[in-house]
């Protein structure tokens, strides 16, 4: 089934339902009066379109079962973004400037209501934000829910944590050659360091305490890419390097553990010209045991174009079992919570996201015309 729709608007907050010509309504409902989405969240599935040269963005719900658009959210320039762990709230990271394109900066966090993407609580950032559309760990959330984690890049670095509940910022800290925020359980998060180290920081009502862990990659000989995979239940967190190397880090209550990294692509696989590649790469399923991998045919460090297939391995035995050859380029890809995972692949030049069952890799249908050029996935679990 393909779904289509004509290109939004910029500025407008609205519910689109029955999307798809023929197909029965967006399960939504009139609730005093105001339209209620009442899909489950792992039926959810999350496309930012940064609009790139505009002084906004705006994030698409979609529903990857039935495949209907359910509405969209406006937002201000490159809006970073996550999702309650219960699903009930969105939060975005937001920047707008007083004439528009120019003027005065100020920069929001703003919560919306997960049934009805209508805004709620805003919270005023500290500056320096970091302004990039192809990073989704520049806002993540502790899995208690209680903690937003936001990354600021201001040529130095620094983590802001913000009270989810008392909404308010709780505390700043420094950061130095360490970026990008991996939580793992309760209070605990990670940030991948210049040094091939991780920082591994426990945040306790805006006090950090900071240790960095041992170097687990060599960055001279063969860096990680930071865009990375979550295995949420096992508190796990997946990159790949440039050489197709696979490493992981388990985020525990005290400790960072490193499991023992393996190949993905080999030297044969090298030799062809195959490479990793995308704005969102990996992605990872633990209900199933598989990891999933975005490549393409390029040289070296061309890790910002789009992949031609995705490669999938079983993480137990770290092999590789089938590979996907996608009908278009994609960029971003992503896995849905559940009992029937789906396998999501973004085309940022199509703007059309692709769906597949996650086990088998039967196609199930695409949604076109998913904005100007989106760039990130975001699920439940994420």
């Amino acid at each position: 089934m393909n779904c289509k729709r004509g290109r939004a608007p910029f500025l407008t907050l609205f519910l689109l339902a029955a999307a798809c010509s023929g197909e029965p309504a967006a399960p939504a409902f009139a609730e005093d009066s105001v339209r209620v989405i009442d899909v489950a969240a792992e039926n959810r599935a999350y496309v930012t379109d940064p609009l790139w040269i505009a002084p906004a963005g705006q994030i698409f719900a979609v529903d990857i079962a039935q495949q209907n658009f359910l509405g969209m959210i406006d937002t201000g320039y490159m809006p970073a973004f996550a999702i309650a762990p219960d699903h009930s709230s969105l939060y975005v990271a937001e920047t707008f400037f007083s004439r528009g394109s120019r003027g005065e900066q100020t920069d929001v966090l703003t919560v919306y209501d997960a049934r009805t993407l209508l805004p709620g609580d805003e919270i005023k950032l500290p500056p320096g934000r970091f302004l990039t559309a192809g990073k989704k760990e520049r806002l993540t959330i502790t899995p208690d829910g209680r903690t937003l984690l936001l990354f600021h890049l201001t040529t130095d670095q620094s983590v802001t944590a913000i009270d989810v509940r008392g909404r308010r910022v709780s505390g700043q800290t420094d950061t130095h050659g360490c970026t990008l925020t991996y939580p793992g359980k309760n209070n605990h998060f990670a940030m991948i360091c210049t040094d091939g180290s991780m920082l591994s920081v426990h945040v306790n009502d805006g006090d950090f305490e900071r240790v960095h862990t041992r170097k687990f990659f060599d960055p001279d000989r063969d860096p990680l890419m930071d865009q990375a995979a979550f295995d949420r239940a096992a508190s796990t967190v997946y990159f790949v390097s440039y050489d197709g190397v696979i490493y992981a880090a388990t985020i525990g209550d005290e400790s960072i553990d490193f499991p023992a990294q393996w190949t993905a692509i080999s030297a044969a696989d090298r030799a062809q010209g195959w490479r990793a590649g995308g704005a969102q790469m990996l992605a990872v399923s633990g209900a199933i045991n598989r990891l999933y991998l975005l490549v393409h045919r390029g040289g070296r460090f061309t890790h910002k174009e789009a992949g031609t297939e995705v490669w999938i391995y079983d993480l137990a035995q770290r092999k590789r079992l089938q590979r996907l050859t996608l009908p278009q380029p994609v960029d971003s890809i992503a896995i849905s919570a559940g009992a029937a995972p789906r396998l999501l692949a973004l085309s940022s030049d199509e703007a059309a996201l692709h769906i597949y069952d996650a086990r088998t890799l039967r196609p199930l249908g695409a949604m076109e015309e998913m904005g100007y050029g989106p760039s990130l996935i975001m699920v439940h679990g994420d």
